[in-house]
């Protein structure tokens, strides 16, 4: 009896109980993690590729920020935060993790979280990596031999079908996760085609690549290593997705580096050893496209 009096207090007084029941079981956003996984679920819905900010969220700032309530983050916080990948001479992705904490913090001044976006303050010129510039970076023909070379003697890090891929995405000029999240029912030996589905390209468009007669035991191997699953390149551990993770190769080849991210212990460069100046996965995607140049291919159909 009291609680329908209370009810229709409420009612009269413009409440709907209702709707505060509902909003009581709505998650609470408290952390820097929860308010995070708001903004990459917001993103997952817009674009295909969220991958980027979850490999930034995930190398770079969940460890230190993740668990501390966002109302109780101090702009020391997000500088250390910043500062962290500029020391390890990542400029590039100091700026994204700027980017990132910014628009986390956009999304808890929205829920009225926090009353003002602190990382707002921080700027890419002075306190991250400075003005983006467009990567030139690509190997020749001696660093590919000299990379590729440790690349083999190192298969606790580049497993087979890592080295595949690798091997692949210089071959065949695809963007990363174009390859990686490809079924075999894309692929057709006897017409050596690879087709790239619209729903996972770039620009949303389909393209018939050509495999040449070389990377033909490549595919003929990767059948054998990914036994009955429909990817070229399943999953190996708990994984979201059902083919091998965004991060996967990019790791793996930093590792040689002697670049690590989020938590995990920095290990020797063993490219220095061949005089191999740092590249990223996508520098092989460059390289493919400035070998056409060198062989003569025409600007249009490169």
């Amino acid at each position: 009896m009291k609680a329908a009096i209370e009810c229709r207090k409420k009612l009269n007084d413009g409440i709907d109980p209702k709707l505060d029941i509902e909003r009581q079981k709505q998650f609470k956003l408290i952390t820097f993690d929860d308010c995070a996984q708001k903004f990459l679920e917001k993103k997952r819905n817009k674009i295909k590729t969220t991958y980027i900010y979850e490999r930034v969220y995930n190398n770079e700032i969940e460890s230190h920020l993740g668990a501390i309530g966002i109302d109780r983050i101090h702009s020391y916080d997000i500088d250390n935060v910043i500062q962290r990948v500029l020391h390890s001479e990542r400029p590039s992705v100091a700026n994204q993790v700027l980017l990132f904490i910014t628009r986390v913090f956009k999304i808890a001044t929205k829920y009225k979280l926090i009353t003002c976006n602190i990382a707002q303050k921080f700027s890419q010129s002075e306190d991250a990596g400075g003005a983006d510039k467009k990567r030139q970076r690509f190997l020749d023909e001696h660093e590919i031999e000299d990379a590729f070379s440790i690349f083999r003697e190192h298969q606790h890090k580049i497993p087979t079908a890592s080295y595949i891929a690798l091997v692949l995405l210089l071959i065949l000029g695809t963007r990363k996760m174009e390859l990686l999240s490809a079924k075999w029912q894309q692929v057709d030996l006897k017409r050596q085609t690879f087709k790239l589905l619209d729903t996972a390209t770039k620009t949303q468009a389909s393209l018939i690549v050509p495999i040449p007669d070389l990377a033909v035991p490549l595919f003929q191997d990767l059948k054998l290593l990914s036994g009955n699953s429909e990817y070229l390149f399943p999953k190996r551990k708990a994984n979201k997705k059902p083919h091998i993770a965004s991060e996967t190769l990019n790791d793996a080849v930093a590792s040689l580096f002697g670049v690590a991210y989020g938590k995990r212990k920095p290990r020797p460069n063993c490219m220095a050893n061949v005089d191999v100046e740092h590249f990223t996965i996508h520098d092989l995607r460059r390289t493919f496209r400035t070998l056409l140049s060198k062989i003569g291919t025409r600007r249009e159909v490169a």
